[in-house]
């Protein structure tokens, strides 16, 4: 029995059952409880297996979120299972936008072209097991409560950084493929050249300033930014979704300027995250790029970027590392309030 099928077979089950209960007000007082608890799981008996384990599967959230979006979500629902010493199993599905409609490196599982799952379980094993409840994302905003972060924004904080860097360091872990190609990948660029200042520059749709996202940091903001610590550093890293960041960054700073070639970027207002190419397997390398992004910024010794996930999971993978920038400059313009918000259009 394959897992679409699982899954679909799961999805009819729980549509029937609400069909069954129509104008049962016990039953749906108990729905109701169950969408506004954070507290609250309900557990599956799905086999004999693992009796001594209580098992949370943790599904991706919205369809919409861009890569580094989804990470921080992981994040938030992985700080939930640890707290109640759950046992995490992480699956994203095909309204993943990185999925591919194929296997990449040998796994269905979009959450597996990149990562190890943290409990060492398969998914077959999670299917037969005694105790098994899936997340909501209800569960993900107890830790933004918990450190008075805003729902569904950009906020962070020293303290919700460090609890998200904590369970990076303990649940996060590059599949041996992904491992490979990050740490190679850094080493060639990075070799021998001495202090980097990590740049990263949100372009494409960021220009279109959605409502309640951060408004759009231009390039020659970011420029002035640099130009203040350029002496500092020996190398300037640049990480942008947009093919006019590099070369202007390149006619500012000349050589000092190095950065993966090999990136798919936009010469528009879409993100890439949307973006269609006849290059093989192109929403898996899409996400792979901008993860091997993420953690170059994080080796870096200095960052200056704009608000963005990225750019608070770089801070929060250099601090699972054990590590802070010693220059750490991220420009605030505020966050969007009017307009439209966020499509893919």
């Amino acid at each position: 029995m394959n897992q679409q099928f699982l899954e679909k077979h799961m999805t009819l089950h729980y549509v029937g059952k609400c069909i069954k209960h129509i104008g049962d007000k016990k039953f749906m007082n108990f729905v109701l409880e169950d969408e506004k608890n954070p507290s609250r799981v309900i557990f599956s008996c799905l086999g004999n297996e693992n009796p001594d384990k209580n098992i949370m599967i943790i599904h991706n959230g919205f369809p919409l979120n861009g890569f580094f979006a989804e990470f921080r979500c992981t994040l938030k629902l992985l700080a939930y299972a640890d707290r109640y010493a759950f046992v995490p199993y992480i699956i994203y599905d095909d309204s993943y936008i990185y999925s591919e409609q194929k296997e990449i490196n040998s796994t269905c599982n979009p959450f597996e072209y990149f990562f190890k799952q943290p409990s060492g379980l398969s998914y077959q094993e999670v299917r037969s097991s005694f105790n098994v409840f899936d997340s909501k994302t209800l569960h993900s905003y107890m830790i933004d409560m918990k450190h008075g972060i805003k729902l569904s924004s950009y906020d962070s904080g020293e303290a919700y950084i460090d609890e998200l860097a904590l369970m990076m360091r303990k649940y996060i872990h590059l599949n041996e493929r992904t491992q490979e190609y990050i740490d190679s990948s850094i080493t060639e660029l990075f070799e021998g050249k001495g202090k980097v200042l990590g740049v990263h520059h949100r372009g494409t749709d960021y220009k279109k300033e959605y409502k309640r996202h951060p408004k759009f940091v231009t390039l020659d903001e970011k420029i002035n930014h640099i130009k203040k610590v350029e002496k500092d550093y020996d190398k300037i890293f640049v990480a942008t979704d947009e093919l006019q960041a590099v070369d202007e960054l390149q006619k500012a700073f000349g050589d000092k300027v190095c950065y993966y070639k090999d990136v798919f970027r936009g010469d528009g207002d879409i993100s890439v995250a949307y973006s269609i190419s006849k290059r093989e397997n192109h929403k898996y390398l899409l996400g792979l790029e901008v993860l091997r992004d993420m953690y170059t910024l994080a080796k870096c010794n200095g960052l200056i970027a704009g608000i963005s996930q990225v750019s608070l999971c770089a801070q929060i993978a250099k601090r699972s590392m054990g590590n802070k920038y010693d220059f750490l400059e991220i420009i605030d313009n505020g966050i969007v309030e009017e307009g439209e918000y966020f499509s893919v259009r």
